[in-house]
């Protein structure tokens, strides 16, 4: 079985309101970007929704950031808003093109947020496909409930767009899949940029992902405008790894390990098994374990004989 490549991350990282609470009240603002990548491995760049960007930006993006750091790239409202993709193939071939040089290799989806009451219409929605460079991972975010059809599903699969799903008050939450790549997007509910996530709404959004199957995940926070992000995207980073942990035990997939030890009480599960190349144990909080069935699977994979 392919698990995916999870990417979790936040929509920016330049808030005031994080200083003294996330960024430590010694670090200067031109040291923030540093201390988010040193705790999340991907940024959905939201500048570039507001003013079309210059190379040189994009340049300096790539060189502030580590090797395996992803961007995602909102495209700007000129394209989204204003033209609603009217007569603008040539801005969109050169925002592609810009990108592409600037962010080489970190350059992730390409984001495509919609105004709010754009409804559906079949021209729209050839004229959105159209535009599309299928070289990209393009998302598709729609802020009206009408694009949530069989129509507009299938026709972003044919295309290998990639349906945004999103947790926006008032519209549909589902992950809808349409590509090997999923993109999903929480933006605070119920108020808009401001609420927190229970951990019971994250998991059942990581839950339905991984049950796809797909190839990589990038989940963004966009509940910026308080601390909730940060909160969000550190559970969620947390529950992941406790996931791949106890699915690598799958004994359809194991191959070989050294060790492997299993101890439980009312509080927590210890595991540590010499593959997983440590040397010290892992702890997971309950609200990170799978159900006993796993943990049946778990126990019967260490007399597996290989």
């Amino acid at each position: 079985m392919t698990y995916p490549n999870w990417k979790i991350g936040c929509s920016g990282f330049h808030y005031k309101e994080w200083k003294g609470i996330f960024y430590p009240e010694s670090i200067p603002r031109k040291d923030w970007f540093k201390y988010y990548y040193e705790k999340f491995h991907t940024i959905e760049l939201n500048v570039t929704f507001y003013r079309f960007p210059v190379l040189s930006s994009m340049q300096a993006w790539y060189h502030a950031s580590p090797a395996d750091f992803s961007f995602a790239v909102k495209v700007p409202r000129l394209i989204t808003h204003y033209k609603k993709f009217l007569d603008c193939s040539r801005l969109i071939d050169d925002f592609y093109n810009l990108i592409s040089e600037g962010l080489k290799e970190k350059l992730g989806p390409v984001l495509f947020q919609l105004p709010p009451k754009y409804v559906y219409t079949s021209a729209r929605l050839k004229q959105i496909a159209k535009n599309m460079n299928p070289e990209f991972n393009n998302v598709i975010e729609f802020r009206d409930a009408s694009w949530w059809k069989p129509v507009v599903v299938n026709t972003l699969k044919k295309e290998k767009l990639i349906f945004c799903g999103i947790d926006y008050p008032g519209l549909p939450n589902d992950s809808v899949i349409t590509n090997k790549v999923v993109y999903y997007r929480f933006h605070g509910n119920p108020r808009l940029y401001y609420s927190r996530y229970k951990h019971a709404e994250l998991k059942n959004v990581a839950d339905a992902i991984l049950k796809t199957r797909c190839e990589k995940a990038f989940v963004f926070f966009n509940n910026t405008a308080s601390l909730a992000a940060i909160k969000n995207a550190t559970w969620l980073k947390k529950y992941i790894k406790a996931q791949d942990i106890f699915l690598a035990f799958d004994a359809k997939e194991c191959s070989s390990f050294s060790f492997a030890s299993i101890f439980f009480n009312d509080r927590q599960l210890t595991a540590q098994a010499g593959f997983f190349g440590v040397d010290k144990p892992m702890f997971f909080k309950n609200e990170f374990l799978f159900p006993f069935q796993k943990i049946k699977t778990i126990v019967s994979c260490l007399f597996y004989k290989f």
